[in-house]
């Protein structure tokens, strides 16, 4: 396996980091992010000097960048990487990686339980882009609307171009998505819907790439009509990487090359049901979803953790429920996705009082302990939460 990165994809993969680090820790409302252009980011030191930020943001982006790669907080370097640069950082990490094997330490959301890091060795996951690079042809550039300090956008917008020499552009999608012909758009169901919602003109020869999240096939349709050449869908997790893609209108996904399911175990359920991977050098990995395996590759069936895919992101629902319930004045809640891909939430009230200002204080609530994604837009009052004869969650307009 080829463990070997170009040094100019391992310095946007720290730049990913630097400012995703400074995005954590000054919050949504707080001063934003430094920009600088991409010729000097390189250079620019890691302080107040170089990107204006303090002590508290130093030592989270070091913080950040030690927990990626591994780098001992005990090292003798700290004080010499502590301000350094983006360039001075991946000389760091090369350096590091010369006497053991090149890996990287990925956080997942912790959305759905406790974060937790997911070691990848580097080999791996260059593997998995080359193979991505294989199934995509020859592109134009890469045009990436999500992150490349995530397992996503790490393989397919930082590993991917290095592999296959292609330039990036990155964009919010804020200002629009700036499709050219050749692209290779790397998105998350958010930003397909969006364009769909847009009525958008695709180019000619525009591959799209959707993870972190089911797109509906009347979307998948919609776009294909508008232009784009092909769509591909691919499956994986934080702590897996890849596990497999599909392409266009197709149900089923094909197992990426490095993986095969573990045999079904005793109370796995039914016969074609897999909960488990195993790699290449025979680890055994959990899988987050129930999957069904047949002749033509694999279909996702529930998620065995109960969590609800929101912008792309997992998240647990009895977490948000109990952010509600630790009002005074609410005695059961229920939350469920909206028909908007956002949250809704069902809330049984204590007694009599005022709806509106009960809706807003928890609205309130949800702002101050969750994140945007896993708030809910939607509140119902209501006497009980409704549930069928079984018992279960139904649904609620």
């Amino acid at each position: 396996m080829n463990s070997t990165i170009r040094i100019a994809a391992l310095r946007s993969l720290i730049w990913g980091v630097v400012i995703s680090e400074i995005a954590r820790l000054r919050g949504p409302g707080g001063l934003g992010v430094p920009k600088l252009a991409a010729a000097d980011r390189d250079d620019a030191t890691l302080d107040e000097a170089g990107l204006g930020i303090d002590s508290l943001e130093q030592m989270g982006v070091w913080s950040g960048l030690s927990e990626m790669f591994a780098i001992d907080v005990n090292s003798s370097k700290r004080d010499d990487t502590r301000a350094a640069s983006v360039a001075q950082w991946a000389a760091f990490v090369i350096d590091h990686w010369q006497d053991r094997e090149p890996a990287l330490w990925l956080r997942s959301s912790g959305t759905t339980g406790t974060p937790k890091l997911c070691r990848h060795l580097l080999a791996d996951l260059l593997d998995e882009a080359k193979h991505f690079s294989e199934v995509v042809g020859t592109r134009r550039r890469v045009l990436a609307l999500v992150p490349g300090e995530h397992i996503y956008g790490l393989i397919w917008t930082i590993l991917l171009p290095a592999v296959a020499d292609l330039p990036v552009f990155r964009t919010t999608g804020v200002d629009g998505i700036p499709l050219a012909p050749g692209d290779l758009v790397i998105a998350a169901p958010d930003h397909w819907r969006g364009l769909v919602r847009a009525g958008a003109h695709i180019p000619a020869d525009v591959i799209g790439v959707n993870a972190a999240g089911p797109l509906a096939d009347a979307d998948k349709r919609k776009l294909l009509d508008a232009g784009l050449a092909r769509m591909l869908d691919v499956y994986g997790s934080s702590e897996t990487g890849g596990i497999g893609i599909r392409e266009g209108m197709c149900s089923d996904y094909t197992l990426l090359p490095r993986w095969q399911f573990a045999p079904p175990a005793d109370g796995d359920g039914d016969g074609d049901e897999r909960h488990a991977l195993v790699s290449k050098e025979g680890t055994v990995i959990a899988l987050p979803d129930t999957i069904v395996v047949n002749d033509a590759g694999f279909k996702l069936g529930v998620r065995r953790d109960g969590a609800i895919q929101v912008g792309g992101r997992n998240v647990d629902p009895a977490l948000v429920a109990n952010a509600l319930l630790g009002h005074p004045m609410v005695g059961d809640v229920a939350i469920r996705l909206g028909d908007t891909g956002r949250l809704k939430a069902f809330v049984v009230p204590r007694g009599r009082l005022d709806g509106d200002q009960l809706i807003g204080e928890l609205a309130a609530r949800a702002s101050a302990s969750l994140p945007a994604y896993a708030r809910p837009v939607a509140y119902r009052l209501g006497e009980k939460v409704p549930r069928n004869a079984l018992g279960k969650l139904e649904d609620w307009t």
